[in-house]
């Protein structure tokens, strides 16, 4: 039996472990095993002739299954599910029971999604079901502040919105279970900077506002869901500058994969080194210019951040300009020129904006991100090469 789990249920039978985090680890064991008789999987009769599978981590014969597979699967077609009852935190189910324990496996596959992204989980993230904090006789998503932005909050099981009831009680919020009017309804807004999923949970996160939309096209833009898609090196290095990379010890390299040859960047994050895929860039593609047509990846609210933090350093009289500044202004130059790709009309539209400070900034100085403001920006760092 793998040591991690019996030390979990080890706790749960001694009243240290929820029985939600118990039901996690029973659900997330990948080697229970199920006896089997002249090769149909066994069962157990209780005294009322309701079958029931007897699935045991420790046996060393019988059929393997995950819990995942047992309650999803194979239970509903037998009877009732016995999980160790030889154990001291054995746990059985009636067919009765099997509805809420199948409802906690969507659960844990939503939260394994949500921790680890990867290719095909757009439809689970979409489905949900998802508890989110509403606005009181509403039921609508509700906007409010935390940690200096206007986010939506979004959890992913039911002890996670307990925890959100209890210590955020003060904001005087309902939590209600959605499925995919949640990404429809935030799909056609603008009020808020960003997603926040389970707070104060291990899966916290913080979405950037362009994911409901996304998702309700019908795409999963989170990084390694898909490969993001990059058009040249430098769009990829100005990507992890705006989510926070640190700029030295970078590595790219393109990677045969199931869908196809991608570019993996591999960077720090703090002391944290992580890989980013990308759609497959050439080595030897523009290091400097970010490529034709608007980005699909980049956020507008940084990008004008970054314009600005050049233009600061900048003389006011272009006639005391020397080379560094004018580096400074070129790299300006090219940032703004690719924030006009972004205007839609005569504004960066809401769709632009794919980091929550990003949004945060669109939401502050929404006069900064029309396409004259835009313009004046490049004029000005025009004037210095």
């Amino acid at each position: 039996m793998d040591d991690e789990l019996r030390g979990l249920l080890a706790r749960y039978a001694r009243g240290e472990l929820s029985a939600d985090d118990a039901r996690r680890a029973i659900l997330r064991y990948p080697k229970w095993r199920v006896a089997e008789i002249d090769g149909e999987l066994e069962t157990v009769a209780l005294d009322d002739g309701t079958p029931m599978l007897i699935a045991e981590s420790s046996a060393s014969d019988g059929r393997e299954y995950s819990g995942l597979e047992l309650v999803r699967d194979i239970a509903p077609l037998v009877g009732g599910l016995s999980f160790d009852p030889d154990e001291p935190w054995g746990s059985a189910f009636r067919p009765g029971a099997l509805p809420e324990l199948q409802s906690w496996a969507r659960t844990v596959e939503l939260e394994d999604a949500v921790a680890k992204p990867g290719p095909g989980q757009r439809d689970l993230l979409y489905e949900g079901p998802w508890w989110v904090a509403v606005s009181p006789g509403t039921g609508r998503p509700a906007v409010h502040r935390a940690d200096g932005l206007d986010v939506i909050t979004i959890m992913t099981a039911p002890d996670a919105a307990a925890t959100f009831r209890r210590t955020e009680r003060h904001r005087g919020l309902d939590v209600v279970r959605l499925g995919p009017a949640l990404w429809g309804d935030l799909a056609k807004r603008s009020d808020f900077d960003g997603v926040r999923l389970n707070p104060l949970r291990p899966l916290a996160q913080l979405w950037p506002p362009h994911v409901p939309a996304m998702l309700v096209a019908g795409c999963d833009p989170r990084p390694n869901a898909e490969p993001l898609p990059a058009r040249t090196v430098a769009e990829i290095h100005l990507w992890l500058d705006q989510h926070g990379a640190r700029q030295e010890k970078r590595e790219l390299s393109n990677r045969a994969t199931p869908v196809g040859e991608v570019t993996v960047a591999r960077a720090w994050w703090n002391y944290d080194r992580r890989e980013i895929a990308f759609t497959r860039v050439a080595p030897a593609s523009d290091t400097e210019g970010l490529g034709s047509g608007p980005s699909r990846i980049l956020c507008a609210g940084k990008l004008r951040q970054s314009i600005q933090s050049k233009l600061a350093g900048l003389p006011r009289l272009t006639w005391r300009a020397d080379a560094w500044h004018r580096q400074r202004a070129a790299l300006a130059v090219g940032w703004a020129l690719e924030l006009e790709k972004l205007v839609c009309g005569e504004r960066v539209p809401f769709a632009a904006l794919r980091t929550p400070e990003g949004a945060h900034l669109w939401h502050l100085e929404p006069q900064a991100f029309t396409a004259r403001a835009i313009r004046k920006l490049r004029d000005r760092a025009a004037s210095f090469r």
